[in-house]
């Protein structure tokens, strides 16, 4: 009985019933998500904005719907020292136009 028990929680585990919640709609999209094309066109954008300009985020370590549903916010690593004094690296994205801008810093 206790072999069969263990089989079903095995069983649950591997079809990943047990996953977390999904995110909150504009929450952060963690980096092991899978992007809607929608996001994934915004990153994309983010980064030849970024490559142009000649600057080096790294990959950006989460992106949100903003609340009025207009731009997506990428916020990229940010050195901790450099947070505290400018805040996050960061890049909107038009959804309408998908112009990427660099977020202004303090």
């Amino acid at each position: 009985m206790l072999r069969a028990a263990s089989v079903i929680v095995l069983a649950a585990l591997t079809a990943g019933c047990w996953q977390g919640a999904a995110p909150a709609p504009g929450s952060p999209t963690p980096q092991a998500q899978a992007l809607s094309p929608a996001e994934q066109k915004a990153v994309d954008a983010a980064a030849q904005m970024l490559t142009a300009r000649g600057i080096d985020y790294g990959r950006y370590e989460s992106i949100k719907l903003t609340e009025d549903g207009k731009a997506y916010w990428i916020q990229y690593p940010t050195p901790g020292n450099e947070m505290e004094v400018l805040g996050p690296r960061s890049v909107t994205v038009d959804v309408a136009t998908g112009k990427a801008e660099l977020v202004m810093r303090d």
